[in-house]
This record gives C-alpha cells, sequence and structure tokens, in this order.
C-alpha cells in the first residue's frame, strides 16, 4: 500500500506484477498473484507522471515533472539508463515500442519523440497536440494493414493520430469541447474517454475507416525492410523500425 496519491499504474499480466507510480517521487513493484511489495524507492526528484512495462517484462520506464525518463531492471531494480529531451521539459509518459528497441517520450510542451533505447539519439519528433496541464494517455494503434500509429488526447477535445513513419504532423479528431485524457486502441477503431469539469465522463468510437483518410497513411513508406509480425502480443520480427 502506499500513503501518497497514486499517479500513474501498469500491470505486466505476463509476469504478474504491478508498479505503481505516485505524487511523493517513488516507485514500487509489486507481485500481484503473491500480494507481495517486492521493492520501493525514490526514482525521481519530482512527482511520477508515468509507469509501463515493456512487452517481455524485462524493465519498465518511469517519467516525471523532473524532466526524465528512466528505464529499470525488474529483477534487480536498478536504473539503466536516464533520458531527457531537448530543452528539458518536464515528461507526461514514455512508452517502449513494439520492437522494444524504442522509446516514445511525451511532453507538456507537446511534442512527442522517439529515442533510440540504447544510443538515447532522437530518431523523429511529433508535433500538433495541446497538452500543456493534464497528464494524457499515448498508446500505440495498429491499423488493419499492419502499420503502427501513435494516438493520444488533447486538452482541446480532439483526439490526436500520428503514422509512426509518416511525417511530424498529427491529424486531428475534434470530438467534444474539453479535454480528452485517455485514448485507446479496439477492434473497431479508438475509443476516447473525454473528462468535464461538471464530473461527468464520455465515450467516443472513431471508426477505423475515418482513420485511413488520414493524408499520413497514404505516403506508403519503403523505409524499413521487413513487416513486423504480431501474434498474442509478442514480436517475431525485430527489423520493422530499422530506419524511421
Amino acid at each position: 500500500t502506499t500513503d501518497s496519491v497514486i499517479t500513474s499504474l501498469d500491470i505486466n499480466y505476463a509476469s504478474n506484477l504491478m508498479v505503481i507510480g505516485t505524487y511523493d517521487n517513488y516507485i514500487t513493484l509489486f507481485d500481484v498473484r503473491a500480494r507481495n511489495l517486492i521493492a520501493k524507492l525514490i526514482a525521481h526528484s519530482e512527482p511520477i507522471t508515468s509507469v509501463s512495462f515493456s512487452e517481455d517484462s524485462t524493465i519498465f520506464l518511469s517519467t516525471s515533472y523532473d524532466s526524465f525518463c528512466r528505464s529499470w531492471d525488474i529483477l534487480k531494480f536498478t536504473c539503466l539508463k536516464t533520458y531527457a529531451m531537448e530543452n528539458s521539459p518536464s515528461l507526461n509518459s514514455a512508452i517502449l515500442l513494439p520492437n522494444q528497441n524504442y522509446i516514445l517520450l511525451s511532453a507538456f510542451d507537446g511534442r512527442n519523440e522517439i529515442v533510440n533505447i540504447e544510443t538515447e539519439e532522437e530518431a523523429k519528433t511529433f508535433i500538433g497536440n495541446k497538452h500543456q496541464s493534464y497528464l494524457l494517455d499515448y498508446s500505440i494503434y495498429q491499423s488493419y494493414d499492419g502499420e503502427y500509429h501513435i494516438i493520444s488526447g488533447d486538452e482541446d477535445g480532439a483526439v490526436c493520430h500520428w503514422n509512426i513513419l509518416g511525417n511530424e504532423n498529427c491529424t486531428r479528431f475534434p470530438i467534444k469541447e474539453g479535454l480528452i485524457i485517455n485514448t485507446l486502441d479496439s477492434s473497431e477503431g479508438i475509443i476516447a474517454c473525454s473528462s468535464s469539469n461538471d464530473d461527468t465522463n464520455q465515450i467516443y468510437l472513431i471508426k477505423e475507416q475515418e482513420l485511413q483518410k488520414d493524408e499520413n497513411i497514404k505516403c506508403r513508406k519503403e523505409s524499413f525492410k521487413e513487416k513486423m509480425e504480431i501474434e498474442h502480443g509478442v514480436v517475431h520480427n525485430e527489423q520493422y523500425y530499422s530506419t524511421l
């Protein structure tokens, strides 16, 4: 248990692990099945904004208002690397791309960067969504043709969408006035959740056909060597993002 405000958590069902980030700068790792506390430490100098596991359950990421993203070894619970964006904006979140070789960093200045996990070099930057104050959810969406896209909420009431191998500007899908705080993919398209000052939440669905109208998607990409095949969440080919 924790006495502080929980700002983020993630569960890896394959390993039965749960990682929690809290407002008092701590991250905590639990064994969900055994209901045991595995480790707890101060991970950042300011409140945690996100935590997320890798698909292979070997590392997890944390971000903070202190402008840093850190990768952690699950077994040793030690910091492997520390990442930061140019001009050191506070970070909203970090997630590993499906091939596990790149990290998507999102900042409170509206920039989203893909960073090489080993070299720490920036590979690509995406812009276009309003993101200044709230913790917004970012996720990776796979379209029916096998291509991968970034989706996120927006503080101006839109769902924002980027093709990972397309250009830097996002396609916006206006939904309502206010805050779109959470997005996730489904078999039919993108589900978005809005939050309002009147304590109500609304859920919306953007059909896959609407996403395919994005001009970025129509620009076919020649920069990758082989398509990635994903079955039951396991990546079989790590060459998909060989060049971005």
